[in-house]
């Protein structure tokens, strides 16, 4: 990491009508506009979405980087951040942004250190550190999805579909269906 402090420009320009890009030196532009309940069209980033996603992409960023310093081992990491606009006191402002993890790791893996470390990258988001905002973090630890291979892991956990199907095993099957879902 580089010292602090940290400088960040972003560029934005706006017509009377039309979306708003959004530069930086060596970023592709990225265009913005109102959302729906904004009466936008709904089909752009909006500062609302961009600042939602921040929380989230901050959260996910933040446990890669502290699950590979304590050494643990995890597949991929699904995060869902819900931001709630509001007014109070007159003003507009968010108030609260609650953030679902999902985290996929190998069978026998360490669940509660893995919820240990999903806390502390939330506790730890510049992001959301930042922001005058409650915040609420759910986890989930799914165990047992081991991602080798996509296409050899589709094709392995379909065989075992079937042979759970078989069994009758609907813990398994969904499970495996569950993993396979994620591989695309």
């Amino acid at each position: 990491m580089h010292p602090f402090p940290h400088h960040y420009s972003v560029n934005a320009s706006v017509r009377p009508d039309g979306d708003v890009p959004l530069s930086t030196e060596g970023v592709r532009v990225i265009e913005s506009s109102p959302p729906k309940e904004f009466d936008g069209p709904g089909n752009q980033w909006s500062p609302e979405g961009l600042l939602t996603a921040s929380v989230a992409d901050c959260f996910v960023l933040n446990f890669r980087a502290i699950a590979t310093a304590s050494k643990f081992s995890w597949h991929s990491l699904e995060a869902r951040t819900k931001g709630t606009l509001d007014r109070v006191e007159g003003k507009m402002r968010f108030t609260r942004f609650d953030t679902h993890a999902k985290l996929h790791v190998a069978a026998g893996a360490d669940v509660e250190r893995a919820k240990k470390l999903l806390e502390k990258a939330e506790s730890s988001c510049l992001v959301s550190n930042s922001l005058n905002s409650d915040r609420h973090l759910t986890m989930e630890v799914v165990t047992g999805c081991i991602y080798l291979n996509a296409q050899k892991t589709r094709a392995r956990n379909r065989a075992l579909v079937s042979q759970s199907i078989a069994r009758g095993d609907q813990s398994s099957i969904k499970k495996l269906r569950s993993c396979s879902l994620r591989l695309g």
